[in-house]
């Protein structure tokens, strides 16, 4: 096909042809291409513009929601696009509309055996048992080698995060079709989401031999070859998998928040996950997309499958570009949702209850108002609920997922502070029995849908009605320009009208920090104290004015807060020393020798270049134990670095009394 193209530049349909194989080995960069040289031969070939739409879906799904509205112009009858229309909407549980789409292609192609796939899809997802077995039998009469049947209801299946359903159905494929090599790799990947790894890389294995060059399956086995390199341990409710370079360092505090997340969810939701409960988190981003998605360019910090949580560790990202410990308690709280409605959970209240759960979590967790959620506030850009799958799946607009997750997060917070938690828990019931959402907020919250939004826009509204963001930023302009002319008073009185009048803006160039170091100018500790906890409360990502805050609350004689507040560096960069340090010194002076022990062996994990003192700490922390070989150990490794050290060599004649 390439020979053909390189034969005929200026034939259109070869380079679409071409586009669509590579696009289905999953090459989706060399497709975009093709499909890019086919328009620019035919401008308005829909064919083209339609295999741009499902390359860009995933990397760039703005742009492909507009290439497909062009294919559809060009054609309005272009069967294909109706069929990538109905899955679409089925991906974002809008079954009406895939329906009426799926019914303008059967007026295309009334024996379409696609679009009929699609239909029993829809009812599957809907438990119409009757209706699904109609049109598989439909189809199978039609061709009963069809194996694509069930191609596509794995495929579905999965985008609706019903790991489970899929493997069964790529099992079907398979039965009718034994060398359907791309129901073989959906099989081998879904088994790896739901546990069963070595069953897992065997299908992927026979999916590499009958295809060589499906990227997705190449890609996969070339992580479970890289899996020798983590380290893998059990804690009481989970098995974690680590890699070897991170473990010394990550996995006390890893194991502590795994446990701590299910213990105050468990009981919070009534409800414990089905075991054994898998969690993973990888230095390179790259693994992590590929172990989600069998292809890198996933965006996401972390992505859940029920049994099966994985995450960006700390190092795949840069310094204080996220929190490690709220990613991972948004993921576990996706095992509960997901588990407790057997997957049937929709994506926007899943992810709103993930965030939701957050902020509660740890202070300062969760996604607060920042200046993109504002202006699309202002802008009228939020989705009415029953449409707001689309903001995650297909938006259309730069930063609408991140809108969605906050809008959905806001919606989780209306219902709980004028429902109750309850009512929360029973709409989680009424998911579980497959009840649509327009009858479950009927029957949970007595409102029809149009009522709700009617509300909870309203509330929506007066939380940002006297804040406007002009206002803001020129605010902010003058406050810290002047800090930067040594005019602290001006600075200060300016400064604290920006954090009044919007208190949740926690991002670069905020009001917080500049005013706690106006305040420091001016020797008014407290009220620099006072700017940095209320700056902690909103941010998440907050590395240097955690360690500040501890600072000053050290000085001030407020132990516990100085904790709280390296303990939330800690969850930002815990590879780094200085909070290790911090930390171990400050638990050490409190006699709290356990965690104490446990920072010095961090700091020694990092390769400290003071080894003499943080063996000397341990040790003193080992001895506070009791744990007196340990101590003894410990001291004499100090004393192998630096033989005069005082304080070692007093160490060491106490513990051997």
């Amino acid at each position: 096909m390439k020979i053909v193209t390189q034969a005929n530049p200026k034939n259109a349909e070869a380079f679409v042809a071409w586009g669509d194989l590579l696009a289905e080995k999953y090459n989706e960069p060399e497709a975009i291409a093709s499909y890019q040289d086919a328009l620019k031969i035919d401008a308005n070939m829909p064919e083209a513009h339609l295999g741009l739409a499902k390359s860009l879906a995933l990397s760039q799904p703005e742009r492909a929601v507009a290439a497909l509205e062009k294919a559809m112009a060009t054609n309005p009858n272009f069967l294909e696009g109706h069929l990538v229309a109905a899955e679409q909407n089925i991906d974002s549980e809008q079954y009406e509309k895939a329906q009426q789409e799926i019914s303008k292609a059967l007026e295309v192609n009334p024996k379409s055996s696609e679009a009929i796939s699609l239909l029993a899809s829809i009812s599957f997802f809907r438990n119409n048992t009757d209706d699904f077995n109609k049109y598989v039998r439909q189809v199978l009469q039609t061709n009963p080698f069809y194996s694509n049947l069930y191609d596509i209801l794995a495929e579905n299946s999965v985008r609706l995060r019903l790991y489970k359903e899929a493997v069964g159905f790529a099992r079907e494929a398979l039965k009718i079709n034994p060398k359907d090599w791309n129901a073989m790799s959906v099989l081998g990947v879904n088994l790896m989401r739901i546990g069963e790894e070595e069953e897992g890389k065997a299908a992927l294995e026979k999916a590499y031999q009958g295809d060589p060059f499906n990227v997705w399956s190449v890609n996969t086995l070339t992580l479970l070859d890289s899996f020798e390199h983590f380290t893998r341990f059990d804690t009481t409710h989970f098995k974690v998998k680590l890699h070897e370079k991170e473990v010394a360092v990550l996995r006390p505090y890893v194991a502590e928040l795994l446990e701590k997340a299910y213990d105050t969810l468990t009981q919070k939701y009534g409800f414990k996950p089905e075991g054994p409960i898998n969690f993973e988190m990888y230095p390179d981003h790259a693994d992590f997309a590929v172990r989600t998605l069998g292809l890198p360019g996933i965006g996401a910090l972390g992505v859940c499958f029920g049994k099966l949580f994985v995450m960006d560790s700390p190092s795949a990202r840069k310094p204080d570009a996220f929190n490690w410990g709220s990613t991972l308690w948004h993921e576990f709280t996706h095992v509960i949702t997901l588990q407790i409605t057997d997957h049937k959970v929709p994506r926007w209240f899943s992810e709103g209850l993930s965030v939701y759960e957050e902020r509660k979590g740890f202070p300062g967790w969760g996604d607060d108002l920042k200046l993109e959620y504002l202006s699309a506030i202002k802008a009228k850009k939020l989705l009415p609920t029953a449409e707001l799958n689309d903001g995650f799946i297909r938006p259309k607009y730069e930063q609408q997922v991140l809108v969605s997750y906050y809008q959905a997060s806001l919606i989780c917070d209306y219902i709980d502070q004028k429902f109750g938690f309850p009512a929360i828990k029973k709409m989680l019931e009424l998911y579980k029995k497959g009840k649509s959402t327009a009858d479950v907020f009927k029957e949970a919250l007595g409102l029809t849908l149009e009522q709700f939004d009617t509300e909870f826009f309203k509330s929506v509204d007066d939380k940002v009605k006297d804040l406007e963001v002009k206002s803001f930023t020129q605010l902010m302009s003058s406050g810290e320009e002047a800090l930067a002319k040594g005019d602290t008073d001006k600075a200060i009185e300016i400064l604290t009208k920006s954090v009044e009048m919007y208190p949740e803006y926690t991002d670069e160039h905020n009001a917080y920090e500049p005013l706690a170091e106006a305040y420091l100018k001016k020797g008014n500790k407290k009220a620099a104290i006072d700017t940095l906890k209320k700056f902690m409360t909103y941010s998440e990502t907050g590395y240097k004015a955690s360690l500040k805050l501890s600072e000053l609350l050290l000085e001030a004689g407020d132990a516990a807060g100085a904790r709280q507040a390296l303990e939330a560096a800690m969850y930002i960069r815990p590879l780094d020393m200085e909070e290790h340090q911090r930390l171990g010194d400050l638990l050490l002076n409190q006699k709290q020798y356990a965690p104490a022990a446990r920072e010095f062996e961090a700091l020694l994990a990092l390769n400290t270049p003071d080894k003499a003192g943080a063996y000397y700490r341990l040790a003193e922390a080992n001895f506070g134990q009791g744990n007196r070989e340990g101590a003894r150990t410990n001291i004499r490794k100090a004393l192998e670095i630096a033989p005069s050290y005082e304080p070692a060599q007093e160490l060491l004649l106490k513990i051997v009394k």
